[in-house]
C-alpha cells in the first residue's frame, strides 16, 4: 500500500508479566510490570521485531515499548490495555530494549519514546532519562492531546538539541 515507515509499539506488557495479571493496568493504577520481568519484556518486544523482519521482511524503523506511560488512568478497571511506568522505570526499560536490539543485530530498528499524552509530559520524561537511555533513542514520540504552543515549541527544541527525530504519534 506504499507505506515505508513502520513503528512497533506496546500498550502494555503481556498479562502474564504484569503484577495485576491484567493488561489493562494495576489495581492502584501504578507500575504494573513485575520487576522480575524487565528483561523478559525487552526480550519479548525485540523478538516480535525480529520475527517481522525474518518472516515477512518488515523492518520497523522504531520500537516504542511505552504508551502514555506517565498517565495515571491505566487501572485494572479500565476498558483499554495500558501500563503506567514511572519515569525511572521508563529509563530502565528503554535501555533494556536498546540493549536487546543491539544484541540481536536488529540494527534497522531503534528505540522511540515516550509517547506521553502531551508535549509537556514528553519533555518531563525525556529530561528524566539517563544519557545511556537517550543514546538508545533515535526518535522522541509525543501525543498532542494537551499542552500549549510553548510546550510544542519546547519539545521541538528539545528534540533538536538532542539531535533526535520528533514524531507526533497521536492527536
Amino acid at each position: 500500500r506504499g507505506a515505508n515507515i513502520f513503528e512497533a509499539f506496546s500498550n502494555s506488557p503481556p498479562w502474564f508479566m504484569t503484577i495485576s495479571g491484567d493488561a489493562r493496568g494495576a489495581s492502584g493504577c501504578g507500575n504494573n510490570l513485575q520487576s522480575s520481568q524487565y528483561d523478559a519484556f525487552a526480550d519479548y518486544l525485540t523478538e516480535v521485531v525480529r520475527h517481522f523482519r525474518d518472516s515477512w521482511g518488515t523492518t520497523f524503523r522504531t520500537l516504542n515499548p511505552l504508551n502514555e506511560p506517565n498517565a495515571t488512568w491505566w487501572c485494572i478497571t479500565g476498558r483499554q490495555e495500558g501500563a503506567h511506568f514511572d519515569r525511572n522505570l521508563q529509563d530502565q526499560i528503554l535501555t533494556k530494549v536498546g540493549q536487546q536490539l543491539a544484541a540481536k543485530g536488529l540494527t534497522g530498528t531503534s528505540v522511540s519514546a515516550p509517547d506521553e499524552t502531551s508535549p509537556g509530559e514528553t519533555i518531563g520524561s525525556v529530561n528524566a532519562y539517563s544519557s545511556t537511555t537517550r543514546n538508545f533513542i533515535s526518535q522522541i514520540n509525543t501525543h498532542t492531546y494537551g499542552g500549549n504552543a510553548t510546550d510544542k515549541t519546547n519539545v521541538r527544541n528539545l528534540a533538536a538539541s538532542l539531535n533526535k527525530r520528533l514524531w507526533m504519534s497521536e492527536i
